[in-house]
């Protein structure tokens, strides 16, 4: 039989916490007068390593206005807008011939080492 006299222990305890998820936000009602400059980022939260932006924004893929409401589902930003994929930005002067109501049907989608997600649904209220 064996004894030991002078025994000792060393214990490591790691705690591993999931990461926060990747969320993508913006209000989800923007305000944008014609012939008035924009410009909306999205807020990004969670990102694990380099973030990369969708090439084009999510839209609808139909074009219409809902007669009930008013609302204009487009597949294209209003007039005067665009899309960077750098940093997922819509910027630009809202065209004066830009057709007033609320365009909606939006997202922005970016994909970090974890996957793709979208933000929320959003509308551009042009007036």
């Amino acid at each position: 039989s064996a004894t030991a006299s002078n025994v000792t222990s060393d214990e490591i305890i790691f705690e591993i916490s999931p990461a926060d998820p990747l969320v993508i936000s913006q209000p989800l009602m923007l305000d944008l007068v014609r012939g008035q400059p924009f410009t909306l980022t999205p807020r990004v939260s969670g990102a694990m390593g380099s973030l990369t932006w969708d090439t084009n924004l999510t839209t609808r893929s139909t074009s219409a206005i809902d007669g009930s409401n008013g609302d204009i589902v487009q597949s294209a930003l209003p007039g005067g807008l665009i899309y960077a994929a750098s940093g997922g930005v819509i910027s630009g002067t809202v065209s004066a011939t830009a057709t007033v109501g609320r365009w909606r049907g939006y997202k922005v989608c970016a994909s970090d080492a974890r996957g793709r997600v979208c933000s929320d649904e959003f509308t551009l209220n042009v007036r």
